[in-house]
């Protein structure tokens, strides 16, 4: 075609589709491309516009200048995979063969899979909960491993309870070379321990290996078989 594409046209009493061939920029003959050109609202419509292009080794939908193999464009920008058998997979794999896939089992869960292990990595299961490290979890956040926050302002938590730990586990909290770990009540500091394992108790500087500013209780009892120490009055049984 003199005007520098081709094109092939599917017509019924209306417009309603075609294939068109060119190139990206004509004068310079640069990448070809192939169009494909559909009816936008019904028959009768009668307005055509380009939809899908193929554009060297790059497929776009809903753009003209696709810069990724498959690249989707649009208001809705959606893509969706759907799978008569139950489930839907999106696999990913690298030069090396090493395969993971994003997948809904369409019944429990949506999960991150590395299948070279065969091992979910990431779920969310239907109740909300988020599990790392472990394909079914118990509580909203639920991580079976070690979980580390880089976060110069602290971390902050609304409730921590005991038996969100395994039995038998350690809670580890690190601070950097030259922080500290504390425990806050609302903005206050409560416990402190500092990089160099001194603990301070009402004090964010302790001195000693235990600094406590107020009274600190030892013993059994509240008010007998125990020590008051820094208060005039102790009861000593």
């Amino acid at each position: 075609n003199t005007s520098g594409y081709s094109e092939i046209e599917f017509t019924t009493q209306y417009d309603t589709a075609f294939l068109r061939s060119s190139y990206t920029d004509p004068s310079a003959n640069t990448e070809t491309y192939l169009a494909f050109h559909a009816n936008t609202a019904g028959a009768s419509n009668g307005t055509v516009a380009e939809q899908m292009r193929i554009a060297g080794s790059s497929v776009g939908i809903g753009t003209t200048d696709p810069t990724a193999q498959l690249h989707v464009h649009g208001s809705a920008g959606s893509i969706r995979v759907h799978s008569s058998a139950g489930g839907a997979n999106l696999y990913l794999e690298s030069q090396s063969g090493n395969l993971s896939r994003v997948r809904w089992n369409g019944l429990a869960n949506f999960a991150i899979r590395d299948d070279a292990d065969n091992a979910d990595r990431f779920v969310i299961d239907t109740d909300g909960k988020v599990g790392i490290g472990t394909a079914s979890p118990a509580t909203d956040l639920h991580v079976v491993g070690q979980v580390r926050v880089d976060n110069n302002n602290g971390v902050a938590a609304r409730q921590i309870r005991s038996n969100y730990f395994s039995s038998g586990q350690d809670l580890t909290l690190t601070a950097g070379s030259a922080a500290a770990v504390k425990l806050k009540t609302g903005s206050t500091v409560q416990v402190t321990v500092n990089n160099d394992g001194k603990v301070g108790v009402g004090t964010t500087s302790p001195a000693e290996k235990l600094d406590v500013k107020g009274t600190a209780k030892i013993g059994s009892n509240s008010t007998t078989n125990c020590h008051l120490i820094g208060s005039k009055g102790y009861s000593l049984t």
